[in-house]
């Protein structure tokens, strides 16, 4: 073999590598060419120099080989950012910056490059990564590579609306991404693999910077605390554990993970979280493709059960504002990946579970302490389940069959050993669980309080019958008066009456529009959570009655345990979204959506029209979780198809806003500025302001007569104002004519205005 092409390989990372130098040093930061080249080298290209040291890539499928690759590339990152921020703590020395990170990186890459160089002198053949297009035409890789343009449509529509332009080009990008499975999956005799990855990453980054793109500044809610975290570790080029007494700062995946790649790229601290970590995250719906794939073995079905966990409300719209779960619930898909994998060995899954194990619990806390219970479901449930099955097929016609087997491995030791770390993690190490352990006693020794509304989130209440919270004057007048402080305001309540939380909302007003409101955001919703719960029971009895998977029945049963005790448990649904636990758990039990279908409709339907039944469901639920139905029939959606609504009110910040923020910023001394629930959430993300000067609340009450008072273009434009009680998000006039006839107007642009 030719010297040159054996070395092929090596070569062009070295290449790209200098590359990536010239460029960051030159400061090149034309369309996140750079950023995108720096995650490509330091991610997936840095975890496959480290596992070709271990595996052998050519007997794994591209996707399987892809999602190792992205796993112990974070966790190589974190190892490294870890590993010289410790030295920074010794030597009291600011390490993560690019004088530092930039040759310690170029030294790792080189390193492993020349490893791999010398095992290629006795095994030529050795690859990087599995053959992806080779023997594929022109025409076929073009193909191949179309959906790639769907993310940049997504995100030149998001920066289309933020300019105040028409909504044209992002509708235009959500059609053509609603559209392209169903051209792939319908209309395509053959389905690459290679088709199935571009098209899974496409979609779900295209919904994802369709929200995360919109503003110059950071959307959603948690990111803002998590950004406040991370911008700390870069201010003082050094993550210190103690820093912040909070679970947040115990995250390496929001703390040195991005600080670490920011110290690379040369992109804006913002872009990064919007961009490069939603990048990313591109990788999950693969992930879940690789798990669906070990159960239902049909390419189109396991592309659908993957494409069915891209199209949930959560997945869209609250996790591009949810980093450090992001990259936690990676490495929860890369455990039961792994765990299911037949080409694998025991020992190198041992390896892998750890390493992955280790790398979840410090980039998520309750990711992890949700992963610990369902492995301990697991664990304890498979003898009991074991013992019930074989009891029961004493007299079955399926006695003495073959089960189906499978590759899956984790051993109850394994799971006592993420136990281990999260314990010395969040409770010796830093002290920060999270609230975990308190969160579970109040539970419990409050459960009597199981059958009241107040106690369980919107998402069980409205699930169960129990009732939605609903707030009035005189809830307002007690929060008013609970949190009142010595000399503060004291106006009549009709000052602060109860609002809508959007009051431009949607209006049903005519049965036209009723029937479409209802069959979008009801009967569809129901009939695909049916088809879970249906394909669920299955798995169970399939795996408890027959010759099915037994790892099926104990997922089903786990995940079902889990599911119900934690919206059983009065106030823990409140402190842990239950639509992200669903979300959660269908990275496992995705299939469960396809097997309710084959179920139901396989003896009555062809194949073919089978498959257009579960496209077409799938499809319509995603028309209507990104909002298009109701931007047609309502002229109204979410924010990533207008300025207005909720989520806009909430979450978006203007550039007057940020100017407002920064003037407050200069205020000398220490009179507290209050702010409502969202206003702070940049105020603390974006300004120097100490936290104890920040007060969440605009009651009259709760401002001091010689104290400012901050309000948002919400505030102000809307007449709206919002604040939290008992976990639940209120909404209600914002006391603007009163605080004008009291308080002097001291800043004002056309998006806020500041008052003292």
């Amino acid at each position: 073999m030719n010297p040159l092409r054996r070395f092929k390989g090596n070569l062009l990372i070295l290449l790209a590598l200098a590359v990536a130098d010239l460029l960051t040093v030159a400061h090149f930061t034309s369309l996140g060419l750079v950023d995108i080249l720096w995650t490509i080298l330091v991610i997936p290209i840095l975890g496959s120099l480290c596992l070709s040291l271990l595996f052998k890539a050519e007997k794994f499928d591209y996707q399987e080989w892809l999602i190792y690759c992205v796993g112990a590339g974070l966790v190589a990152l974190m190892i490294i950012g870890l590993f010289i921020n410790t030295v920074g703590l010794e030597l009291n020395h600011p390490v993560l910056r690019r004088q530092v990170v930039l040759p310690v990186i170029n030294a790792v890459m080189i390193i492993l490059v020349l490893i791999r160089a010398r095992l290629l002198l006795s095994n030529p053949h050795k690859k990087l990564f599995p053959t992806f297009t080779s023997g594929r035409s022109i025409l076929q890789i073009v193909r191949i590579f179309i959906p790639l343009c769907l993310p940049l449509l997504a995100t030149i529509g998001a920066v289309r609306l933020n300019n105040g332009g028409s909504d044209s080009l992002a509708i235009t990008a959500l059609l053509l991404i609603c559209a392209y499975p169903v051209i792939l999956l319908l209309f395509t005799k053959k389905l690459f693999k290679e088709e199935i990855i571009t098209s899974l990453f496409s979609v779900s980054l295209a919904l994802a910077l369709s929200v995360s793109m919109r503003s110059n500044y950071l959307i959603g809610y948690d990111i803002h605390q998590e950004f406040e975290v991370f911008s700390a570790a870069v201010k003082s080029g050094i993550w210190y554990p103690h820093l912040y007494s909070n679970a947040y700062n115990a995250c390496l995946s929001i703390t040195v993970l991005p600080a670490f790649l920011k110290a690379l790229m040369p992109i804006s601290s913002e872009y990064l979280f919007k961009f490069i970590m939603q990048f990313i995250f591109g990788i999950m719906p693969i992930i879940v493709f690789v798990i669906a794939n070990h159960r239902l073995k049909q390419k189109r079905y396991a592309y659908l059960a993957a494409l069915f966990f891209i199209v949930q409300g959560p997945f869209i719209f609250e996790f591009p504002g949810l980093i450090r779960q992001q990259i936690g619930l990676i490495f929860f898909g890369l455990i039961f990946a792994s765990a299911m994998s037949s080409k694998i060995s025991k020992t190198a899954k041992s390896a892998l579970l750890i390493l992955f194990g280790i790398a979840m619990v410090t980039s998520h806390y309750s990711t992890t302490y949700v992963t610990i219970a369902l492995l301990l479901l697991l664990v304890i449930l498979k003898p009991f389940f074991i013992f019930l099955r074989d009891g029961l097929l004493k007299n079955s016609p399926y006695r003495g069959e073959t089960r189906e087997e499978t590759n899956w491995y984790i051993s109850p030791i394994l799971v006592l050993i993420i136990l281990l770390m999260a314990f010395l993690w969040y409770g010796e190490t830093l002290q920060a669980t999270g609230g975990v352990v308190q969160k579970v006693e109040s539970s419990i020794t409050k459960f009597s309080s199981v059958f009241k509304s107040d106690s369980h989130s919107d998402f069980v209440t409205t699930t169960f019958g129990l009732g939605g919270f609903i707030y009035t004057s005189q809830t307002l007048e007690h929060i008013s008066d609970k949190y009142s402080v010595s000399g503060g305001y004291k106006p009549p309540a009709s000052q602060y009456q109860p609002q809508p939380a959007s009051p431009n909302g949607a209006s049903v007003d005519s049965s036209l529009k009723d029937i479409f409101f209802n069959f979008e955001h009801k009967v569809v919703p129901l009939f695909a959570g049916t088809m879970v719960a249906i394909g669920l029971l299955i798995m169970f009895c399939s795996a408890l009655f027959n010759r099915g998977n037994l790892e099926d029945g104990l997922f089903a049963t786990g995940a079902g345990c889990l599911f119900i005790l934690l919206a059983l448990l009065p106030n823990i649904s409140q402190d842990y979204n239950l639509e992200r636990l669903y979300q959660q758990l269908l990275v496992l039990l995705s299939p469960a959506y396809i097997v309710g279908f084959i179920f139901i409709f396989k003896r009555w339907l062809k194949p073919k029209i089978l498959l257009v039944l579960i496209v077409a469901t799938t499809v319509i639920y995603l028309i209507g979780t990104t909002g298009l139905i109701d931007q047609f029939t309502f002229g109204i959606s979410n924010i990533n198809l207008i300025n207005d609504g909720v989520n806009y009110d909430h979450y978006y910040t203007t550039n007057g806003e940020m100017a407002s923020l920064l003037w407050l910023q200069g205020i000398s001394g220490s009179n507290k500025v209050n702010l409502d629930r969202y206003s702070i959430l940049d105020a603390e993300a974006y300004t120097t302001i100490p936290i104890n000067r920040m007060r969440e609340g605009v009651f009259p009450s709760e401002i001091r007569p010689n104290g400012y008072v901050y309000a948002s273009s919400a505030n102000i434009n809307k007449g709206l104002a919002f604040d939290i009680y008992q976990n639940n998000v209120i909404t209600f006039t914002f006391p603007q004519q009163y605080l004008s006839n009291n308080k002097d107007t001291v800043y004002v642009n056309q998006d806020s205005e500041i008052y003292k």
